[in-house]
């Protein structure tokens, strides 16, 4: 009962960073292949390689030093963002910062593979025939390119969000965000096992329902990949 009480918390959290991972991954993935070895292409791989050398709970103690610290003295109170808990009732103010928190590292991983996945999809023959027809670059890229390069995307966003559900622990001990992961945390401090087993269950239940949707959008992006198809 412990742990299903706060699970709504934790799943909140974890749809906010995802959303903040695919907007955000996939749109500087996508910039990034487009304009290769130009300015953008070289900054988003030296933010992404950085982010993912960061660790998380630093990263979070660094947001809510400036955010809620630094930002709030400099601008007389006029501007900060809450640095702990989840308000009372719930708010975006609180959602904020440990969203952002939590999609950092995955943010980066998703640009890299998008990056990755368009660059060669825009070496494919049949790229380079919709090309030579005229069509916008626009039209290439995002109604030709992108949809067959989403499905390793998709992959690495359904396992992260299988995590994320599970409990971002370090994320919600640094923002006490009453959530599955901070429930715990302080549930091994105090040893109080039946909580951490309770705890295990549920990232495992919900791993698996992620990955089964995962394996269904599978068949919705391409259509070779259903059971019994052909790909003709």
């Amino acid at each position: 009962d412990i742990l299903l009480d706060k699970f709504p918390n934790t799943m909140r959290l974890a749809l906010a960073a995802i959303l903040v991972e695919i907007v955000i991954g996939l749109l500087t993935g996508i910039i990034s292949a487009v304009k290769q070895y130009s300015f953008w292409d070289v900054l988003v791989t030296l933010s992404t390689s950085i982010l993912v050398s960061v660790p998380v709970f630093w990263l979070g103690m660094l947001l809510q030093m400036f955010f809620g610290i630094k930002l709030k003295q400099w601008t007389g109170g006029a501007v900060f963002l809450p640095i702990s808990g989840m308000g009372n009732p719930p708010d975006l103010a609180h959602l904020i910062l440990p969203a952002i928190t939590l999609a950092s590292v995955s943010t980066a991983y998703v640009a890299r593979i998008m990056r990755s996945q368009m660059l060669e999809a825009m070496g494919q023959d049949y790229i380079r025939t919709a090309m030579a027809k005229g069509l916008s670059q626009r039209v290439v890229v995002f109604k030709h390119a992108l949809k067959n390069a989403l499905i390793p995307v998709v992959t690495f966003i359904g396992i992260d969000l299988g995590a994320l559900m599970g409990g971002a622990i370090l994320t919600e001990s640094v923002f006490s965000w009453p959530g599955v992961g901070r429930e715990i945390f302080l549930a091994v401090m105090q040893r109080d096992w039946p909580v951490v087993m309770g705890g295990v269950v549920i990232v495992v239940l919900i791993v698996m329902v992620v990955n089964l949707l995962v394996d269904i959008s599978y068949a919705i992006l391409d259509p070779r990949i259903r059971y019994g198809g052909t790909a003709e």
